[in-house]
């Protein structure tokens, strides 16, 4: 007879896993220590299709960034720069090897904001991961953030050794960062 903690075999896993050998590793990593305690672990990547939906977060995203930069005109700067960065790395190619070890072993799931509440719902998930990497960076400019799993129950949202990327959290941030950990079931950080 399966234990309580074994009715369910899968556990989303909603991290960062692209660009570097550090973040697919240790996606890698979570997904091996998942299975050696016999569950599935699942890498689930936004990917939202519904086009509507898409356009919403976009416009959502530019307000966010221009109400941080009129109220927090000390960041300006520091928006700038992140918004600078994040389109360097979302415009860089990922290598062919990066996309070979993803296909073979992370094997993620793109799903959109409907097919998380679905999954959040089903009692096939044990529980939603966010981490282990910066899934709330703390400079971040996007109003929608995946490592908040916003999308899933509260008590399915487990924090597995999640990363601020930083010693602190952006003024702009600091409000919403701390509405959204108070949701989380369980809560570890590396910071």
């Amino acid at each position: 007879m399966k234990d309580e903690w074994n009715m369910e075999n899968k556990i989303g896993i909603v991290t960062l896993w692209k660009g570097n050998y550090g973040s697919q590793l240790q996606c890698y990593a979570t997904k091996l220590l998942l299975q050696k305690y016999g569950y599935e672990g699942v890498l689930l990547e936004y990917r939202e299709s519904d086009k509507l939906v898409y356009f919403v977060r976009g416009i959502k995203n530019v307000l966010f960034r221009l109400k941080s930069m009129i109220f927090y005109p000390n960041e300006k700067d520091n928006i700038k720069m992140v918004l600078t960065t994040g389109r360097k790395l979302s415009h860089s190619v990922i290598s062919e090897s990066f996309e070979k070890f993803a296909e073979e072993y992370l094997k993620p799931v793109y799903i959109g904001k409907r097919k998380m509440k679905a999954f959040g719902k089903s009692a096939d998930y044990k529980c939603f991961f966010s981490g282990s990497d910066q899934v709330w960076n703390g400079a971040c400019v996007d109003s929608f953030m995946p490592g908040f799993l916003t999308d899933v129950p509260a008590h399915k949202r487990v924090a597995f050794a999640a990363s601020f990327g930083a010693g602190n959290i952006a003024s702009y941030n600091e409000n919403r960062f701390a509405e959204h950990l108070k949701k989380f079931a369980d809560l570890s950080v590396r910071e």
